[in-house]
């Protein structure tokens, strides 16, 4: 079953600049397959000021944590 993260991570990427593994809570994570990039869209209308950004950059991806032989998170 996919986990969703929704805080930050760091992300070790690869000589190409794909994530190629990040750390949650403390373990590293690699990533198996093609990462997908997707984005989602501010909603900046809501917000007091102009926004920097209207697009946040996301990555969805499967993983298995380091040491397993399977597994995933999205």
């Amino acid at each position: 079953m996919p986990t969703i993260i929704d805080k930050p991570v760091t992300v070790n990427l690869s000589p190409a600049g794909d994530p190629a593994a990040f750390i949650l809570d403390r373990f590293e994570h690699t990533i198996i397959g093609q990462p997908q990039a997707i984005f989602t869209r501010t909603r900046w209308w809501e917000q007091g000021s102009a926004p920097k950004r209207i697009d946040t950059e996301l990555w969805r991806v499967a993983a298995v944590k380091a040491g397993l032989a399977a597994g995933g998170v999205e």
